[in-house]
């Protein structure tokens, strides 16, 4: 391939990952390897997605995040809810934090569901490992902090994970420039199942 197709080509990554978040596949926010996000690519697919769905109209975006210890049926409850395809089993299946894309209809108050599947919490992979309480921490405070809303999956009477974790988010939602917008008030709605 000649050097400025390629250069074209890759330019042309973005836009692709945004058509494949219009066309209802997942993409990964955060990387569950190294446990970062690559903001600059967040951006262009972001900016590409506004490109393509602000040609047909104004869209607006609900962005619902769903968090909870590994293997509470946090993936299972978005493909029930959503009828989507999230990866499942008995094990870790979700690595960092996956992004799907829904289209709505017959919603006044916006037009896509963006999905915000995260990594489980308190898994055996990282447990005992160095960082693991902050990688914990830093999945949950994505998960919530990014969102209109977020389900919390709490698995029956032990929710001493949820307990230890969400204060955490909440110290590092306090005296933030998003606290400050938002006069202090947390924006994300919280549902406990």
């Amino acid at each position: 391939m000649e050097p400025e197709s390629r250069s074209s080509t890759i330019k042309n990554i973005p836009r692709l990952a945004a058509q494949h978040l219009l066309d209802g596949f997942c993409l990964e926010l955060l990387d569950g390897d190294s446990n970062m996000i690559n903001l600059d690519w967040v951006k262009e697919v972001l900016r590409e997605l506004v490109s393509l769905i602000g040609r047909l109209k104004r869209e607006r975006i609900f962005v619902l995040s769903v968090m909870g210890v590994q293997s509470s049926g946090k993936s299972t409850l978005l493909n029930t809810m959503f009828g989507v395809q999230m990866r499942t089993s008995v094990g870790q299946c979700t690595r960092g934090v996956n992004m799907q894309l829904l289209a709505v209809e017959g919603r006044p108050e916006y037009d896509y569901i963006l999905l915000l599947d995260t990594e489980g919490t308190r898994s055996p992979e990282h447990h005992g490992l160095p960082g693991s309480e902050k990688r914990d921490n830093q999945m949950a405070t994505l998960s919530i902090l990014l969102a209109d809303a977020t389900i919390v999956v709490t698995p029956g009477e032990n929710d001493a994970a949820i307990k230890e974790i969400l204060p955490i988010v909440l110290m590092a939602y306090q005296g933030s420039k998003l606290a400050e917008d938002n006069g202090g008030r947390l924006s994300s709605r919280m549902f406990f199942v």
